[in-house]
């Protein structure tokens, strides 16, 4: 398998599950939610396999980084979405409370859906080891 094919396809699988989980909702799915965790979870992947070098790394650290990885997408797709859909014209301290929830409230969202961040940081450490070999 080529290097862009496995970027491609840990892309798509993160991003299929992670909707998929999000779509449950069937009565209210949260579209702008999934906009900006799709956003954020693209990015950073294509970030990683281009600019981090992981390959002298061990399998521990190797798992560590894809656990902190799926925490990072969930807090930053989560902080994303709450401050898009803040209304324009907000004042300063408005804006700066809202910033402060989302925080909170993502990180409160990440520690209670950690089984899921720690599931799929297993699964992604499979991609990263298929890259690895690629490399080789």
């Amino acid at each position: 398998m080529s290097r862009n094919r496995i970027i491609l396809l840990c892309i798509l699988s993160n991003l299929l599950v992670g909707n998929g989980f999000l779509f449950i909702n069937i009565v209210n799915p949260n579209y702008v939610l999934m906009l900006c965790m799709s956003l954020v979870c693209t990015l950073t992947y294509l970030y990683i396999f281009k600019k981090v070098s992981f390959y002298k790394w061990n399998k521990f650290f190797l798992l560590l980084f894809s656990i902190f990885t799926c925490y990072f997408i969930m807090i930053t797709g989560n902080t994303l979405s709450f401050i898009t859909i803040m209304p324009f014209g907000s004042t300063f301290s408005e804006v700066c409370f809202n910033l402060f929830t989302s925080l909170v409230t993502s990180v409160i969202g990440s520690l209670l859906l950690s089984w899921f961040a720690l599931g799929f940081g297993v699964f992604n450490m499979i991609w990263f080891i298929l890259y690895i070999k690629c490399q080789k």
